[in-house]
């Protein structure tokens, strides 16, 4: 995967110059968007919350308990189309990103795609140091784009639900590939974390300065905790999967079990979302 792939694509992507202009819209666009984009999973780990507690809450009920559960029943369908307008509108902040190439390049505070050296060898064998932009890992790359798939398509089935679009049979289908490509995303997530961590860790500096070493700590930290939140992550779509096809093999307590994991997934991720802002 190299960066001529994406230059292809799209112009915003080329290396050949843009007008000052454009150059500084794009990289308002990115800025915001990647600002919005938190927010909105800090709001929906919010929602998540609600809706886990409630879905343990009603798990735990005395089945005489008619009135609470009638109530719990209404907070956990408030929250869960919260939740589904929430993704909606971080499907439009993801997509964004796709558009401008913060999908694919690595972006600094500014919104500007980050720059580095790279020697490039010359037909006549000789060797150039030109600027490049920082493209992303192979792992992160997929993460983000079956993320926005799986957005993407969870808003049609989640337009479905509330009687505005008719999905029939596919209803079903279409909701494991959302959760299917959710699963996909933290996996590569997953992977994409500890091939960070390996590498921070294989990184030889015999005269390390006080700087260095405290961004490598700091790195370890922020790695070691995302992958953590992608491990749960991974393990709770896995058991959603179950749930919807195979719900025999979770036993008659699938409900608390997924609700379990969705809370620790939701907390896990509302630090993490917190501590990006």
């Amino acid at each position: 995967m190299t960066s001529s792939c994406f230059s292809r694509c799209c112009p915003i992507l080329s290396d050949t110059p843009l007008s000052p202009t454009l150059t500084a819209c794009c990289d308002q666009i990115r800025l915001n968007a990647a600002t919005f984009h938190n927010s909105v999973n800090l709001l929906g780990d919010i929602f998540g919350v609600l809706e886990s507690s409630t879905i343990i809450a009603k798990a735990s009920l005395h089945p005489g308990k008619q009135d609470t559960l009638t109530r719990l029943t209404t907070l956990e369908h408030a929250c869960g189309i919260a939740s589904g307008l929430n993704n909606c509108v971080d499907a439009v902040a993801l997509f964004s990103q796709l558009v401008t190439g913060a999908m694919f390049y690595e972006v600094d505070s500014k919104g500007s795609f980050k720059i580095a050296a790279k020697s490039i060898r010359k037909p006549d064998g000789s060797t150039e140091i030109v600027a490049s932009r920082v493209l992303r890992s192979p792992l992160a790359i997929a993460s983000k784009v079956t993320r926005l798939a799986s957005k993407a398509i969870g808003g049609v089935c989640f337009f479905s639900e509330l009687k505005l679009a008719s999905l029939g049979k596919h209803a079903k289908c279409l909701g494991g590939i959302t959760t299917s490509l959710s699963a996909i995303s933290s996996a590569c997530g997953a992977a994409d974390d500890i091939v960070s961590i390996v590498s921070t860790l294989r990184f030889t500096d015999f005269e390390p300065s006080a700087e260095n070493l405290i961004q490598r700590r700091a790195t370890l930290r922020e790695k070691f905790f995302s992958l953590l939140c992608n491990l749960v992550d991974l393990v709770t779509e896995v058991l959603c999967l179950f749930a919807r096809f195979a719900p025999a093999v979770l036993g008659p307590h699938a409900a608390l079990i997924i609700g379990a994991f969705l809370l620790m997934s939701s907390i896990l991720n509302l630090v993490q979302d917190y501590t990006s802002l």
